[in-house]
């Protein structure tokens, strides 16, 4: 009994002595705390409020800014560019301060921030990009932001559902519903806008509209999943298959989101698109049908109300854009279609069921002048003479006759 109390004691004490050692070191360490100086960090002054979530690494952030010194000197602006900047944050495309803030920052809100120096260009500076120009900004410079967030695409992640709840079609198609939409299902002949991620067979992200900024868009009855990209010579590839699409866009309505098991036989079979996609594979597919809208028809152009250039393209602007107008050695992507001066269809991106892209030094010259006159989201109607269309040598099987006058319908989508 006698030893198990000195036991008993040995260790109370020996616990003691333990306290107040990790007391001391705390003590030193606190005071060692207290001498060194705070790491910086941004300030931030909220000047208008958005709502939701801020965003976070993975997602695609559109966001509007004035940049200056902290004297006030403008030295940038997103606003005199016309065109808003965006990132995939988290990618390093972004001084570190800007990263902070934005990882704070909702939808619609607007901000007055302040980096420090640290946070910025630090001792080197942001040199400028004509020869001999003084810096943009120079080494050891605080800057102040005034921030407004646009838009933020979520990093989309793998829905949780159960396999109780799926439903199937006729096809084999299995879906799940993870919201419901409103109205009626699109139909075959209408236009559909789609946000998407895909997933490989071990359920890997390897596409989503936050990261390749881009939708499933055009006929319901035609839809492709399209991702351009660009070869060493500016061309733009295009991969489509998915027959499963045409099935899942009419069988949802606006608002509606849901996850697809998509077998290989309803995508791509054994022709893989891409290495992270085996051959033969099961994909997973999260869709939500954002807008659906009728595809414009054929109407013979008032010319009183078009706009006539000196080269004589004839245009009307149907609506205004808001981003930025192409160069000639700008790679875009449109929606686009043409009809003959008496309403013969012959060519129809949209019907295609996906978007093009090409470089617009490519096209027909009235076609490139007429791009150059809209910015992104802007849409037109061109009337195309022949001397700016392809004269006496349309393309073979276009069915474009010789010296004809084209009538272009082309949404501007972007710029690249």
């Amino acid at each position: 009994m006698l030893v198990r109390r000195l036991e008993t004691l040995r260790m109370r004490r020996t616990g003691l002595l333990v306290l107040l050692v990790l007391l001391s070191f705390a003590g030193v360490h606190a005071h060692a705390d207290e001498d060194k100086p705070a790491a910086p960090d941004v300030e931030i002054t909220l000047l208008e409020e958005g709502e939701g979530e801020p965003a976070a690494d993975g997602d695609r952030v559109t966001i509007d800014y004035v940049m200056s010194l902290a004297d006030g000197t403008e030295i940038g602006s997103t606003l005199a560019r016309g065109r808003p900047f965006e990132l995939l944050l988290g990618d390093g495309a972004a001084i570190e301060g800007m990263l902070r803030a934005l990882r704070r920052l909702r939808v619609g809100d607007k901000a007055r921030v302040q980096i420090p120096s640290a946070l910025a260009y630090g001792t080197r500076g942001k040199p400028s990009r004509t020869k001999g120009k003084p810096m943009v900004v120079p080494p050891d410079t605080d800057l102040v932001y005034e921030i407004t967030v646009r838009r933020i695409l979520r990093k989309p992640r793998f829905p949780e559902v159960e396999a109780a709840a799926a439903e199937t079609t006729q096809s084999g198609l299995k879906y799940w519903i993870l919201k419901r939409g409103q109205g009626l299902p699109a139909q075959p002949t209408q236009r559909v806008r789609m946000t998407y991620s895909i997933w490989n067979q071990s359920k890997a992200l390897v596409h989503s509209t936050a990261a390749d900024e881009h939708w499933l868009d055009g006929q319901a009855a035609e839809l492709r999943f399209v991702t351009p990209r660009r070869t060493p010579r500016g061309a733009v590839i295009f991969q489509k298959g998915e027959a499963f699409l045409k099935e899942a866009a009419v069988l949802m309505t606006p608002g509606m989101r849901c996850l697809f098991e998509v077998p290989a036989d309803l995508a791509w079979g054994n022709q893989s698109p891409d290495r992270r996609f085996p051959p033969g594979s099961t994909t997973w597919w999260d869709l939500a049908l954002d807008e659906v809208s009728e595809i414009p028809t054929f109407q013979k152009p008032d010319l009183a109300k078009f706009t006539t250039t000196k080269s004589g393209l004839k245009y009307r602007v149907l609506a205004d854009g808001t981003g930025r107008s192409p160069a000639r050695n700008n790679l875009v992507e449109v929606h686009y279609q043409g009809w003959s001066e008496s309403g013969k269809r012959f060519d129809s991106s949209l019907h295609r069921g996906r978007s093009q892209g090409f470089p617009v030094s490519g096209v027909v010259p009235g076609f490139r002048e007429g791009l150059q006159l809209l910015k992104e989201g802007g849409r037109a109607i061109f009337v195309i003479p022949p001397n700016l269309g392809y004269g006496a040598n349309p393309p073979p099987g276009s069915g474009i006759a010789k010296n004809a006058t084209l009538v272009f319908d082309v949404e501007l989508i972007n710029v690249k």
